[in-house]
């Protein structure tokens, strides 16, 4: 029944266009009933972070909304947030 595609479900199958049957089907074997919604931006804010602190301000917050898929407003933000914490580590010693 499994190998009936035409009995399955939409999602599953638009989800067995993009990776295949078998991978579906394995998909659907270990998350069966759960609940998937999918972030909007595959990159974590972490690593964002991380890009921001090596390369800005050699790249403009423009750059790196485009290069992240994050808005400026959001790069803006973040590099605030590497302030605070980097004045954190900097003022406390048992860093």
């Amino acid at each position: 029944m499994l190998e009936d595609r035409q009995a399955w479900n939409a999602v599953y199958k638009e989800i067995a266009n993009y990776i295949g049957e078998e991978k579906t089907i394995s998909l659907f074997n270990a998350y069966k009933g759960t609940h998937i919604a999918f972030p909007m931006r595959l990159i974590s804010r972490e690593y964002v972070k991380e890009i921001i602190a090596s390369y800005y301000p050699e790249r403009s917050i423009n750059q790196l909304a485009v290069e992240t898929g994050y808005s400026e407003r959001n790069i803006r933000r973040l590099l605030k947030e590497l302030k605070v914490e980097n004045k954190e580590v900097a003022g406390n010693p048992t860093v």
